[in-house]
């Protein structure tokens, strides 16, 4: 017989299970996050937001033993076995260094349009000295 999977549908519910499980209160979570302040976790708590994916992965890189599931879905467990915890931990982790590189690829193309721009210039410049030069 198959087991049957408890799962919580309110985001609300989840998160206050979160902070439970987690013995910690939406201030010290939001501060372990990056959050400026506790209203992304407040308004989750009080059904105004739901829980974002962006939101799951700051949760899964500070508690890779956070289950996905849980968050993403409802589904309990909230806390996963360890095996499953450094496979999330894996998976989030390359995802945020692909992130990672990707901003860093942006500003390297920034960075080289600008240089190219500035050597545009520069051989205008040469150009007008070489006009008025006659050469």
């Amino acid at each position: 017989m198959e087991e049957e999977k408890s799962i919580i549908v309110s985001h609300p519910e989840r998160m206050q299970l979160l902070l439970n499980t987690l013995e910690t209160n939406a201030s010290s979570l939001a501060n372990d996050l990056g959050y400026k302040n506790q209203m992304s976790i407040y308004f989750v708590l009080k059904g105004r937001n739901k829980i974002t994916e962006q939101m799951i992965k700051k949760i899964i890189k500070i508690y890779p033993a956070v289950s996905y599931l849980f968050l993403a879905y409802g589904e309990l467990p909230v806390i996963v076995p360890p095996a499953i915890a450094q496979s999330q931990k894996n998976m989030f982790g390359e995802v945020s260094n692909l992130e990672g590189l990707n901003s860093k690829l942006e500003l390297l193309f920034k960075s080289q349009n600008r240089l190219l721009h500035k050597m545009d210039n520069i051989e205008k410049l040469l150009q007008e000295v070489l006009d008025r030069k006659g050469i």
